[in-house]
């Protein structure tokens, strides 16, 4: 997990908050036998809201899933 807050004037006299927060979670699929892998899988999640002062100007949340699917092993000593 990641977490950010910036300030930023966006015209003479006024500023802009943005606070933001990602998390990160992984799942690694291994064939036990081989300890060759078949598949990662990592999802992504940022959240940020943007505020005027006290005020809630934008709120969003970008859900993101990676997936890498592995050749078999004798595929990848083949490239």
């Amino acid at each position: 997990m990641g977490s950010f807050t910036m300030t930023f004037e966006v015209m003479p006299g006024m500023e802009v908050t943005s606070f933001g927060v990602t998390y990160i979670t992984a799942d690694i699929h291994l064939d036990l036998s081989s300890k060759w892998m078949k598949k990662a899988e990592i999802i992504v999640v940022d959240s940020t809201k943007a505020t005027l002062g006290d005020q809630v100007i934008d709120r969003s949340i970008v859900h993101t899933i990676n997936t890498i699917k592995a050749v078999s092993e004798a595929e990848f000593r083949a490239l």
